[in-house]
């Protein structure tokens, strides 16, 4: 790899390294096929095709934790392979980002212990559905943290229209998350009776004004830019964006209309309900594993401007001399060729 590709093939890049870009679409292909049964067991699950218990139909889900647990701790362990730095510059880098991805663990570990507390209410392991969730509010007072420390970043460095958006963003969202949840475990233990409408209440508002807020931030930014170049590009990113999220949100939508008229009145079978998320999980399995490599190919090869992996163009032709034996080689039939390449 290294006599083919140079040393971008072995330095740790993911973007212009193949190695890691191939690991990359191997890790993504396991993990969306997982996810992928997953749904397939939940449907047949629920729809009383099969009689495993949830622990079985929960099996994907718990190898995909697995495996992105291993991921993030090999990250935090993992040294830089650098060759420019120090021993004692690598040691100190190693150590720097030793905790900062050892929290992201953490914060991962938490999310997984609350698929694990899932599975063991759903098979009646566990008394009360506030319990479940006991991680899931764990992990929201850490983002709460995360989000003040982000607030004081952006009074540092934002002022204005621009830091009332952020932050709008920023609370809204995370107050509607924490009052879904604790509307979501009131209502599974049947602490309240409201109707399951009126639980997605706080994700319907959050998704809605996330969507208005961000186009309204974009109109403001594009406006305030005086290169027309800028405007324009601005402008054609701020588009695409929103194009994206209204195909999600018609995806997320359907899927969260489906659930409610489902757990209202139970018009509808799980294989109806999960349709959205199954053609989202396939475009993320088209994208990340088969589009994404085509696209670093094109990429590799355009930036290369048409040369070979020896540095020589297609188009220049060498005359290379090779000296090749014969039948029998000896010193007397040993023939020079000229190669037009």
């Amino acid at each position: 790899m290294y006599e083919n590709f140079g040393k971008g093939a072995v330095e740790p890049t993911v973007l212009t390294n193949p190695i890691y870009l191939c690991f990359f679409a191997f890790i993504s292909t396991i993990i969306v096929t997982l996810l992928i049964m997953f749904t397939a067991f939940l449907s047949s699950k629920i729809d009383g095709k099969v009689n495993w218990n949830w622990a079985s139909v929960f099996s994907p889900l718990f190898i995909v934790d697995i495996i992105i647990l291993i991921i993030l701790l090999y990250q935090a362990c993992h040294s830089p392979d650098d060759e420019s730095m120090e021993k004692e510059e690598r040691k100190e880098k190693k150590n720097s980002n030793f905790w900062p991805f050892m929290y992201r663990t953490f914060k991962f570990l938490l999310f997984s212990i609350f698929h694990v507390l899932l599975a063991l209410r759903l098979d009646e392991n566990i008394k009360d559905w506030v319990s479940v969730w006991i991680p899931i509010f764990i992990l929201e007072g850490f983002l709460f943290i995360e989000i003040l420390i982000e607030c004081r970043a952006h009074f540092q460095t934002i002022s204005g229209c621009g830091l009332f958006f952020k932050l709008l963003k920023l609370f809204i969202f995370w107050g509607c998350r924490v009052l879904q949840e604790v509307f979501i475990a009131l209502r599974s233990d049947r602490i309240v009776m409201w109707e399951w409408s009126t639980v997605a209440i706080p994700i319907i508002l959050a998704l809605s004004l996330n969507f208005i807020i961000g186009c309204i931030e974009d109109r403001v930014i594009i406006s305030s830019l005086q290169d027309e170049n800028q405007k324009s590009q601005m402008k054609s990113a701020s588009q695409g964006k929103e194009c994206c999220q209204i195909i999600l949100g018609v995806l997320f939508f359907s899927f969260l209309g489906m659930l409610i008229v489902h757990l209202d009145n139970g018009y509808r079978t799980a294989s109806i309900i999960l349709i959205p998320i199954f053609i989202f999980l396939s475009f993320i399995c088209l994208c990340c594993c088969c589009c994404l490599p085509c696209v670093y190919c094109m990429i590799s090869l355009s930036s290369d401007d048409q040369e070979n992996q020896f540095g020589v163009p297609f188009s220049q032709h060498q005359q290379v001399s090779l000296t090749l034996p014969l039948l029998e080689p000896g010193p007397d039939n040993i023939q020079k060729w000229t190669v037009d390449d």
